[in-house]
Order: C-alpha cells, then sequence, then structure tokens
C-alpha cells in the first residue's frame, strides 16, 4: 500500500506530527515514527526489536541525526521533540539545532 503526502502537509509541523507510519517484518520486530522522523511515542524507534532475552521489545535505534555541510555551515534536518516543543533548526551562535519551536 502507497500513501502520498502534499508538500504543504509536510511543511505543516502540525499536521506531520499526527501522521505516523509503521512497517513491520511480521516477527515481532518494527519500525514506526511520524511523518517527519520525530519520534512522539514511547514506541516509536527505527529499529524496535523482540528479544528473547531479555524479553521483549526494545528500541535499539531510536533515531537519526541528519545534517548536511554546506560552504562551512552545518544545515539540520532532524526534529527532536522536547515536552511541548520542537527542535529543529541550526543556530550559528551555538552551533546546534536548538532553536524552540511551539507545536501549539
Amino acid at each position: 500500500m502507497k500513501f502520498r503526502f502534499d508538500k504543504p502537509t509536510c511543511q505543516n509541523i502540525r499536521k506531520s506530527l499526527r501522521k505516523e507510519w509503521i512497517e513491520t517484518n511480521g516477527l515481532g520486530d518494527y519500525a514506526s515514527s511520524s511523518l517527519i522522523c520525530c519520534n512522539t511515542r514511547k514506541y516509536h524507534g527505527l529499529l524496535v526489536a523482540d528479544l528473547e532475552s531479555p524479553a521483549g521489545r526494545h528500541v535499539l535505534l531510536s533515531s537519526l541525526e541528519e545534517s548536511l555541510f554546506v560552504g562551512g555551515r552545518e544545515l539540520c534536518f532532524s526534529f527532536i521533540r522536547a515536552g511541548m516543543s520542537i527542535l529543529r533548526k541550526w543556530t550559528p551562535e551555538n552551533g546546534l539545532c536548538s532553536v524552540t519551536v511551539s507545536e501549539r
């Protein structure tokens, strides 16, 4: 099954955080997140494995931090949820992806 999302939906943080995906292998392992790969639930992760010991599902890879270096500057593409805020923008002052954008 294929799903397509238009550009305005992908650019709208509120809408894209409410759209989720999941990919399973039929053995209890899966990957899941929101449309913009910002984990909004405790069971989201890019590699969640159903292990025998210790028993149960475990998040082995939570997320990836994506960035691109252009002209000596780092441009971040990752989103991190921290409480009710989304951390999403690179700032030249501190060199981190740390400008807070309210979700509400």
